[in-house]
């Protein structure tokens, strides 16, 4: 499911949220994930976290997620680690968010998506 906003002004500060479930029927191990910064838009330094808890930039203004970072749920915190889980309980998802900044020269009407 996708939640679409309609309409977004240069300076707009967009919040992305990203869920992870394995619902698959072995424990995933080395479980990652990466994700670019959406084009015409900035990515705000310090913004993403992992299950609550702030995952460290690797250089100024970099997205961990640019080369990606090993996620867990919260009930085990060994990076990388998902257990199975057809039901999708909550203690078993890993959230990751992030935010970015909309550039201010972007032209109006332009699709800023990820």
């Amino acid at each position: 499911m996708s939640d679409f906003i309609t309409d977004v002004d240069p300076g707009d500060v967009l919040h992305y949220e990203i869920t992870v479930h394995n619902s698959g029927a072995a424990v995933a191990t080395g479980v990652a994930l990466a994700d670019s910064v959406p084009a015409n838009t900035t990515y705000v330094a310090g913004s993403t976290t992992l299950n609550g808890n702030v995952v460290a930039d690797p250089a100024a203004g970099v997205s961990p997620l640019q080369n990606g970072i090993l996620i867990n749920a919260p009930e085990d915190s060994t990076p990388g680690n998902m257990r199975a889980d057809a039901g999708a309980t909550v203690s078993n998802v890993a959230t990751i968010t992030f935010d970015v900044v909309v550039a201010t020269d972007v032209i109006n009407g332009t699709i800023i998506s990820n």
